[in-house]
């Protein structure tokens, strides 16, 4: 094929009803050959560009999201087109980045970069590429897409099925909740939701105590992020103790929640939202998600 044949691309439309972007995938030598986004796991977005170049991939972590995309455009004298992406890095909140040309053959260049707004994510790309001869560039990049903060859905209610019983709480917290975590059956650790912020705060359960209330209270938080957290949290048990994390006093106006457990039954297991922004993770919503009965001793 002889001269070039420009072609647009958006995965905006594509993008729409994904919840997070899992891996980035890019292919290049010299210069950038092609991109690709794969949401939720295991559904690509189309592959934009050739197949030239070799593989650079990263993958995501479940609270990880893209905050930058930057690099450099100019025109390379081994290309017909007038303008090529020479060199391109993709970086997330968590600082890791992935990077994909050279860019030395490009003079002059010209860089370009784009940032996310704060609480927000670069969710998907919008460009040109050349199909060349035989060969494919892309020629440019922007954003076409920017979402609020990732948000992921836990239930440890699977994984607590064949468990006897909650042996352990702890919550992460200084202003707001950060983070929680059960323990069941002494050594059983269910996945800890939220960050690693503040401080640890833990209750051992004795082998005849278990969990009948969860309260607490939820709100924006000014000082974090726009969207929902959890300001305050109170665990308690049978036996009257709790634990508590979280102060709550800067929100406003905070709403209220509370479960209680049934005579003869126990809050087995817990539900929710975690919401990564920036480089911290909260819990955004808290409810219970399997309520069992209470073992009578024999």
């Amino acid at each position: 094929m002889v001269g070039s044949e420009e072609t647009n691309f958006d995965d905006s439309n594509f993008s729409k009803d994904k919840t997070r972007v899992s891996k980035v995938i890019l292919y290049s030598g010299r210069i950038l050959d092609a991109l690709q986004f794969v949401y939720d796991d295991d559904k690509p977005a189309p592959h934009r560009g050739g197949d030239g170049g070799q593989i650079s991939s990263l993958t995501l972590g479940p609270n990880e999201y893209i905050v930058e995309i930057s690099g450099s455009t100019g025109k390379d004298p081994f290309a017909s087109v007038s303008s090529t992406i020479g060199a391109m890095t993709i970086t997330t909140n968590k600082g890791r980045s992935v990077s994909a040309g050279m860019g030395s053959g490009f003079s002059p260049q010209t860089p370009f970069s784009y940032k996310a707004a704060a609480s927000k994510q670069i969710f998907a790309l919008k460009g040109r590429y050349y199909l060349s001869g035989m060969d494919f560039f892309i020629s440019s990049v922007e954003v076409a897409r920017e979402t609020d903060g990732v948000q992921l859905n836990f239930d440890d209610s699977d994984f607590a099925r064949d468990k006897k019983r909650v042996s352990q709480i702890s919550l992460r917290s200084g202003r707001l909740l950060d983070g929680l975590q059960f323990v069941y059956d002494d050594n059983k650790a269910a996945s800890s939701h939220g960050g690693d912020g503040g401080h640890e705060s833990t209750l051992a359960l004795a082998p005849s105590e278990y969990i009948v209330e969860v309260s607490g209270s939820i709100g924006k938080d000014p000082f974090a992020t726009q969207a929902l957290t959890v300001g305050a949290l109170t665990i308690k048990t049978n036996k009257g103790r709790s634990i508590s994390a979280g102060m709550g006093s800067a929100f406003g106006p905070q709403t209220p929640f509370s479960y209680k457990a049934d005579d003869g039954k126990q809050i087995f297991a817990l539900k929710g939202q975690n919401y990564a922004a920036g480089k911290d993770c909260f819990i955004s919503s808290l409810e219970v998600g399997m309520v069992k009965g209470v073992e009578k001793p024999l």
